[in-house]
Order: C-alpha cells, then structure tokens, then sequence
C-alpha cells in the first residue's frame, strides 16, 4: 500500500488508510495469498482502533468472526487498485 499511494497510483484518503489495516502475501503474478493467524489480528485491529480490514479472500469469512471491524476480501492487486479508485465494488464479508 505505501508504494501505490507514494507513487500515487492510488489516491486514498489520509483517514481511510488510517482506519484500515491492509493484510496478506502478494504473489509475484498478483494474487493476494491468504496467511495464517487472521483471526488474533483481527481481534487486535479492533482493539487497535481499525475500522476495517483489507485482507486475502480465502482469509476474509475467518476474520469476519470479529464483527467490531469490516472485513474485505480481495483475490488480486488488481482487484484492490480498482476497489481503492472506486472503480469497483467489493462487499465486506457477510457476518455470523
């Protein structure tokens, strides 16, 4: 995230990136892939004050289980670059 808003091929506000906590392993060909221990970071994002997690996928129904935070679940960078310029729409993880 750092380097798509440094180099500006991202254009986010200063308070959304402040509220949320970006999460998962970028593959050389653009996949997100998922990571262990989802669960714990999204009880800590909620505790840390984050709205909102921005996490692989196949990571998101697991940390939806903490319903403090808004879980969004991506499959590529493409995919989060379009939901970041507003040019698509993801929905956050449906709650239990």
């Amino acid at each position: 995230m750092g380097i798509l808003v440094a180099s500006q091929i991202v254009e986010v506000d200063a308070k959304f990136l402040e509220e949320t906590l970006f999460l998962g392993e970028l593959s050389l060909d653009g996949t997100i892939k998922p990571i262990k221990g989802v669960l714990p970071v999204a009880y800590d994002a909620h505790t840390f004050g984050k709205k909102r997690l921005i996490i692989p996928k196949e990571n998101a129904r697991e940390a939806a289980l903490i319903q403090q935070v808004e879980v969004i679940g991506v499959a590529n960078l493409v995919e989060l670059i379009g939901f970041l310029r507003k040019e698509i729409i993801l929905t956050p993880e449906r709650r239990f």
